[in-house]
């Protein structure tokens, strides 16, 4: 008689794992053929079809991994001479297989032939990554992310490979028109490089772009974030994005934007509300200690954008905005933080150090004053403690020395012995 103590095995069904298909680029070509060689376009029809293209067998449902390896060393161009396929979902293009990558992109995607309507990369069906690539020279823009759940990581967008010199996009660099997506990261090796394109480095201008995070990337700068390669504009929020996340509460996320021909960061438009702008370097390289001095404003919030957020009232959440502004047929064009618009309304400025170095102990003046605002109501700049603003600007609109820490005129000449360190005297940013 069996052991009534003794218990029956039971079985459970094991979770689904499925290895992602690897196929390897093997050329710079753009054709299809059964010709031995595996070219970037056959890769990602196969990948999104999941179907046998040219070379490329049929890749097994699921996720499909784009590797490089291409022979021989240096920097290989692809010269698509049309448009690529989107990217439909879940497909990754890893340009840092490519041997010999060490954090400088090998594989350049040059767009001058790819036709008048062409775009880099679009990102359909979510789940796409686009990783270690140089995208330059397309008619529109560098990357299309038109889904959910992507990632841009550690690629040059606008860069030629020297990293040194423009080699820009015809519109924007990168446009979102989807949520949750991720432009960077924490790691130098995540980093992207967005510069030399014709209109903005970043635009998200639409309602369907919420809850992205853009982070420790260089805006307008060359690859070692200290000399100026601009776009139009640095970063553009607008016609209803919200809820996007832009720098973070760390050195590794702060994103340095820099040397754009307009504004740095310009937040705009009825619906365009509830983005938050942290621990970031705007107007000066990645030193914090050298500005560019560009023409238009270091943040601009207009046109009835409502509820954004510049800085904070923690540590390590406010940004450091220097260096703004030209001289422009002898008039002064260009603030740190300009309010725009009677519309433009619950918006928070607070915790930044504005027109100074990243030291605290130099100005960097933005030529057009620290804070200005033009018509707009109901925002609050500063307040007590750690929301005051430090500004080093003598420029600025009247009624704001009761709530931040406006520096005196000549506050350099002495400022150690006397002032002491702004961080004592208000303010969240601390370098």
């Amino acid at each position: 008689m069996a052991d009534p103590r003794r218990t029956r095995l039971a079985f459970e069904p094991l979770e689904s794992r499925t290895v992602p298909t690897v196929i390897t680029v093997t050329s710079t070509g753009d054709g299809i053929a059964r010709d031995g060689v595996v070219t970037l376009r056959e890769a990602i029809e196969a990948a999104d079809s999941h179907k046998a293209v040219g070379d490329v067998p049929a890749p097994a449902a699921g996720a499909v991994t784009i590797r490089f390896d291409i022979p021989g060393s240096g920097t290989h161009v692809i010269k698509p001479l049309s448009a690529l396929p989107v990217l439909a979902g879940d497909v990754t293009i890893d340009g840092t297989s490519q041997h010999g990558y060490d954090g400088t992109p090998l594989i350049e995607i040059d767009g001058v032939s790819a036709g008048a309507e062409s775009n880099g990369f679009v990102l359909l069906g979510g789940k796409n990554t686009v990783r270690g690539l140089d995208i330059t020279q397309f008619k529109l823009n560098g990357i299309v992310v038109a889904s959910a759940d992507n990632t841009i990581a550690g690629d040059w967008i606008g860069l030629n490979p020297s990293g040194f010199q423009a080699a820009g996009n015809g519109a924007e660099g990168i446009v979102v028109v989807g949520a949750d997506n991720l432009i960077g990261g924490t790691t130098a090796g995540a980093r992207v490089v967005i510069s030399g394109n014709r209109l903005a480095g970043i635009d998200l201008t639409t309602s369907k772009a919420y809850g992205n995070d853009v982070v420790g990337d260089y805006i307008g700068t060359d690859a070692t974030g200290f000399a100026s390669i601009p776009n139009g504009t640095g970063l553009l929020i607008g016609a209803g994005s919200h809820s996007n996340q832009i720098g973070g509460t760390t050195d590794a996320a702060r994103n340095v934007i820099c040397g754009n021909i307009d504004d740095q960061v310009e937040i705009t438009g009825k619906g365009t509300s509830s983005n938050v702008v942290t621990d970031n370097y705007i107007g000066v390289d990645s030193s914090g200690e050298s500005a560019a001095q560009e023409g238009g404003d270091g943040v601009q919030i207009t046109d009835g954008a409502t509820d954004n957020r510049i800085g904070g009232t923690t540590l390590d959440t406010g940004n450091l905005i220097a260096g703004i502004g030209l001289w422009t047929f002898g008039k002064a064009a260009g603030a740190g933080v300009e309010l725009d618009g009677s519309t433009t309304s619950g918006n928070l400025i607070e915790g930044n150090w504005i027109g100074i170095d990243s030291r605290g102990l130099a100005p960097l003046s933005d030529v057009g004053g620290g804070i200005r605002i033009n018509g707009a109501g109901r925002n609050t700049v500063g307040g007590s403690g750690l929301a005051e603003n430090v500004i080093a600007d003598a420029a600025n609109s009247s009624g704001l020395t009761s709530s931040n820490h406006v520096m005196p005129k000549n506050w350099d000449l002495d400022s150690i012995q006397y002032y002491g360190h702004p961080n004592l005297l208000g303010g969240t940013f601390r370098a």
